[in-house]
């Protein structure tokens, strides 16, 4: 994406020991790709605003020629439209699996839905500049994102409850972002372990849940990573098929934080293709 937003610079922040061979092919494939564009003189405009907008996008080049990227940071399946005078031929080289993504032409206007959340990058023209980058297996995208309608209230002063009554779904989802001032406070979110950089988000953010004073195990969460930049954000996936349809769930959040803060807290069911 730093790539797509016209930096015209390959930044890559992380731990490059993590990177195997495919990823640098991979890496050294989309920078090859992108400054084959930027070399040829075109420049990247903007779509949409990010973070305000349901979705946005960043065009280098145009209809006839050109790198599309369109992100849905929405919760829904987003229905785009575009008109962008000249274009005939569109094809995704590389996007977030989980959904496949049906692309149409029709008027110089480009059609696709995006599910919840997911990223695509396009060829736009029949330039040989285009290499098929794959998709990004990692971590699917959500078929389907619906509010969980969880409201919490304060339990104490760092502490908040809610409960939520298990439904067919697949996933529930907490995610929780503290706020100082209506800004998102970076907490640190990196410590020293015994095998290097740890995760350390969670000594700031803590997410449970319980069924029954039952503790239930969480299926995944993130940033489950050392972030050297530090975070203002937690989220938290319970897997639904492990508990009793009939029993509420308790989800606590507490957060140890000298700080005062503001809380967003969140809850999400998600459904997976497949």
């Amino acid at each position: 994406m730093t790539l797509a937003r016209g930096s015209k610079k390959a930044h890559l922040y992380g731990n490059l020991h993590l990177l195997d061979d495919s990823d640098l092919e991979f890496l050294k494939t989309t920078k090859d790709m992108f400054f084959s564009f930027y070399k040829s003189g075109l420049e990247t405009s903007t779509i949409g605003v990010p973070l305000q907008d349901p979705w946005h996008g960043f065009l280098l080049g145009g209809g006839t020629k050109g790198l599309l990227a369109l992100v849905n940071s929405s919760s829904v399946p987003q229905l785009i439209e575009l008109y962008l005078p000249g274009v005939r031929q569109a094809k995704p080289i590389f996007k977030d699996s989980g959904s496949n993504i049906d692309v149409d032409i029709s008027l110089d206007t480009l059609s696709l839905i995006l599910a919840p959340e997911q990223m695509v990058l396009m060829g736009l023209g029949d330039g040989e500049e285009f290499k098929e980058l794959g998709e990004d297996e990692d971590e699917p995208v959500p078929a389907e994102e619906k509010n969980a309608g969880v409201v919490f209230h304060r339990a104490s002063k760092s502490e908040f409850e809610g409960t939520w009554n298990p439904t067919e779904d697949q996933f529930l989802r907490v995610a929780v972002q503290v706020f100082e001032k209506d800004i998102a406070l970076r907490l640190k979110a990196q410590k020293e372990g015994e095998s290097g950089k740890e995760p350390a988000i969670q000594d700031y953010i803590c997410i449970s849940a319980y069924q029954e004073n039952r503790v239930v195990p969480v299926h995944n969460w993130e940033p489950n990573r050392a972030v050297w930049s530090g975070c203002s954000w937690m989220n938290v996936l319970y897997n639904t098929k492990i508990l009793d349809k009939n029993q509420p769930l308790t989800i606590k959040i507490k957060l140890n934080l000298d700080t005062p803060v503001t809380p967003q807290i969140s809850c999400w069911v998600l459904n997976y293709e497949g």
